[in-house]
């Protein structure tokens, strides 16, 4: 507990002073996770997004989706922050990058969890597309059997 205090600690100092790199964040993002802090790891995840509103949301996603597989083996192997990273993408309203998230993690094997897929589909409702695309995300699970996340 008094280390990962400390990791928390530094990367904040850091973060005072400089401009930390996404690789950097994502390190103490599977960190927290692995640690059982997720609501660390779920403010971090947030605080990227919130310091993402002047850049290209698109760029700025696929590179941190990247970064956070590139980091996962080596820092934290959690797939729980995968689903965490789901939560907060649809919390934020970028419903098409989760359901994009949602699509590569399925194709590695991880699947999120039900709570997350009822955070989706109570999102979804709101927009205007979410009937049909409620339908086709249900849809891809029919006949399926999976290990997902509990």
């Amino acid at each position: 507990m008094n280390d990962f205090n400390l990791v928390l600690n530094f990367f904040n100092w850091v973060r005072l002073r400089k401009e930390t790199s996404v690789v950097a964040r994502c390190i103490v993002i599977h960190v927290s996770a692995a640690l059982r802090h997720p609501k660390t790891a779920r403010d971090l995840i947030r605080g990227f997004w919130a310091s993402a509103g002047g850049l290209d949301i698109g760029n700025s996603f696929r590179h941190f989706v990247e970064q956070l597989v590139y980091t996962y083996k080596d820092w934290g192997s959690d797939p729980t922050i995968f689903d965490i990273v789901f939560q907060v993408l649809v919390e934020v309203g970028l419903f098409v990058k989760a359901k994009k998230l949602f699509d590569k993690m399925f194709n590695y094997g991880v699947v999120m969890s039900v709570g997350s897929c009822i955070i989706f589909r109570g999102g979804c409702r709101t927009m205007l597309i979410g009937l049909t695309w409620l339908l086709r995300f249900s849809g891809s699970f029919r006949n399926r059997v999976f290990v997902g996340i509990r």
